[in-house]
């Protein structure tokens, strides 16, 4: 058996390995989580089961005499991994054992606890969690402090006042609940004509929020219809993961319960768009989605009879590879790990391509997820597509700069270039070409947007006095701001007022500390954006990182002094 910090420690690294700097973080801990964490974690044989061993583990730490006793949290924690964080996995396991059809009553969510922590006997809160959220929300807020000293945006947050005020901490993090994946199994396996084997993660997005209404649990309703902005990519994530990992050939497990987690068996990929200033051509590369928890570290696509390495990018991206054609309908073999069998590049008759978020200036464009409302694309597609997308322009729902461009060397394709989404009232439309109709169709309601103002150099993190605009790009007119400061739940918030839509909010007077800066609308959640204020006073100095010099041999040359390598500039030329 694994004793409680060994899971703790198991647990943060594999929902923190791959995390890049601006990603949400999900401490989505479920039966299958855990099954994948114990045989990547411990030795073979260690473990009898590990989702009862992980029980028991917090178990014999957390349980004294019947009553709950916490680990202790502290907001100081950046360089270690907090000792709180396999508790708080049990209650997200909880909230994952709530039946799909669950109340969401307070009460329903502590018998599923109560199980996990053998508390049997009673009802609702057990010793330990009393008065309502004051003993474990404090747990929470240490949590997202670290989250965000760590570059990354947290997703656990307090629910509005009623049933959920506080166990929606844990109900935050558990996207999918357990039967979903069987009940979403066997609607991707109904679908199979129409949205076939090999879609990627665009596709089943579009697919699954267009059919919001249609699925069988009211939860994977809710998720479908209530998505926010920005928890959109997480369940298109956990949707996509459910899709990948479904065993065509082999039989649905029928009773709409998940089968045990199957390790993924392919990985998809887009396109990559590359542009030649001097000779003017434009090609597209094959380039392979990231995945990076569940991934080996020396995959190879085979190619020609060849291994060609994945590199990961600064970015976390995998590399660009060779030149495909955007009709796509190609797979290739995968070597470096035994659960990954193969990289699809789906048939395509469209793709829409944003820019870098973190590198807009790079003017490259790729498959990287849908664009966010404001956002210019660029869409890639057959001349096949021209009916639809003159309709939609027509009806003031889609704009582009000038004509359509037409690819050299990919017959009967186009560019529409600066593509941008001007309305949300699609409703009215018949499409002609569903897939690239329900694709194009704006999703959220409005998103967030933080410019300017003086980084430290850390994502999402500004110093006091120079703090960046706020604004909120949406098609309606009217918003609620909150910004709260996220480690004084109770507080006031520093912010609260009605602004206008696309017009700048000033928040040069936020003092330092962790903020959630919050869109509501009728207060009801739509975006959420975290972001870190340091006083001056917290700035360390650092050595330099840029030589900003041309290396010649030994020596680096800055102007016109020569200096030895030593980057401290003493020595002589």
């Amino acid at each position: 058996m694994a004793s409680y910090f060994e899971w703790n420690e198991a647990i943060a690294k594999f929902f923190t390995e791959g995390m890049l700097p601006g990603d949400v973080f999900y401490l989505s801990v479920d039966d299958d989580a855990l099954i994948e964490i114990g045989a990547g974690s411990f030795a073979e044989g260690r473990l009898s089961s590990a989702v009862r061993d992980f029980e028991s583990a917090v178990r014999n730490e957390c349980v004294t005499n019947g009553r709950v006793v916490l680990p202790t949290a502290t907001l100081e924690q950046a360089d270690d991994t907090p000792p709180y964080v396999a508790f708080l996995g049990a209650m997200v396991l909880a909230a994952h054992r709530m039946a799909p059809e669950d109340d969401i009553a307070e009460i329903n969510y502590f018998t599923r606890l109560r199980e996990i922590l053998d508390l049997g006997g009673e009802r609702g809160r057990p010793s330990g969690l009393k008065p309502p959220g004051a003993p474990e929300e404090g747990l929470w807020v240490a949590f997202n402090s670290w989250i965000l000293s760590k570059e990354w945006q947290p997703s656990a947050e307090r629910g509005p006042e009623g049933p959920t005020k506080f166990t929606n901490y844990p109900l935050s993090q558990s996207l999918l609940r357990e039967g979903d994946k069987g009940k979403l199994e066997e609607d991707f396996r109904n679908a199979e004509d129409g949205l076939g084997r090999d879609s990627d993660r665009e596709r089943v997005g579009a697919w699954f929020f267009n059919r919001a209404t249609g699925f069988s649990t009211s939860h994977i309703r809710s998720l479908a219809q209530e998505a926010t902005t920005d928890r959109y990519d997480a369940i298109v994530d956990a949707v996509y993961g459910v899709y990948t990992m479904i065993g065509w050939n082999q039989p649905s497990t029928g009773d709409g319960t998940s089968a045990r987690w199957r390790s993924p068996r392919r990985l998809t990929a887009g396109l990559y768009r590359e542009f030649d200033p001097l000779f003017g051509t434009i090609d597209y590369h094959l380039f392979p989605r990231r995945q990076a928890r569940e991934l080996g570290v020396d995959l190879a696509v085979i190619h020609d009879g060849r291994p060609e390495p994945l590199h990961q990018e600064k970015d976390g991206q995998f590399r660009p590879l060779w030149q495909v054609h955007p009709a796509g309908g190609k797979t290739y073999q995968i070597s470096g790990d035994s659960r990954i069998e193969e990289l699809h590049l789906p048939a395509r008759s469209f793709w829409v391509l944003v820019r870098d978020r973190f590198d807009s200036a790079s003017g490259t464009f790729a498959s990287r997820g849908a664009p966010r409302l404001g956002e210019t694309f660029l869409l890639l597609c057959r001349k096949e597509c021209e009916e639809q997308l003159n309709i939609l322009k027509d009806e003031g729902l889609l704009n582009w700069d000038g004509d359509p461009v037409e690819a050299l060397d990919y017959d009967e394709w186009f560019e529409y270039r600066e593509c941008m989404v001007l309305s949300a009232n699609w409703d009215g439309i018949i499409p002609q070409m569903h897939e690239l109709f329900h694709e194009l169709r704006p999703r959220g309601r409005a998103s967030i947007s933080l410019k300017g103002g003086l980084t430290t150099g850390r994502r999402d993190s500004w110093l006091e006095g120079h703090l960046p605009e706020l604004s909120i790009t949406s098609f309606d007119p009217n918003w609620q701001i909150r910004v709260t400061n996220i480690s004084q739940p109770d507080s006031e918030p520093a912010l609260d007022e009605m602004v206008t839509a696309n017009t700048s909010v000033d928040l040069s007077h936020l003092a330092a500390g962790d903020y959630s800066v919050q869109v509501l609308k009728n207060d009801r959640s739509v975006d959420r954006r975290y972001m870190r204020v340091l006083s001056w006073d917290s700035l360390e100095p650092s050595n330099p990182t840029e030589t900003f010099g041309t290396p010649i041999g030994d020596y680096i040359l800055r102007g016109s002094v020569l200096n030895n390598g030593n980057f401290s500039g003493q020595g002589g030329g």
